[in-house]
């Protein structure tokens, strides 16, 4: 998967609003849902607490807190 800014900044609606703090993820969950599947999607959610989990104790890039 890939994020084509270009086409960020021409939309509209089906978008992440500018001035909100959301990420790209929150802001097309319902789509990521329908292109993996509940079951891939619950993966990826997994993987997903999983990596910010190990950035809030420093572990990612080699550092830690």
């Amino acid at each position: 998967l890939t994020i084509d800014d270009e086409h960020i900044d021409r939309l509209k609606v089906c978008n992440k609003q500018g001035g909100v703090q959301t990420t790209i993820y929150e802001a097309c969950r319902e789509e990521l849902l329908h292109f993996f599947g509940e079951k891939d999607f619950a993966e990826l959610e997994d993987y997903r607490e999983h990596y910010l989990n190990k950035i809030m104790i420093g572990e990612v890039n080699g550092t830690k807190n």
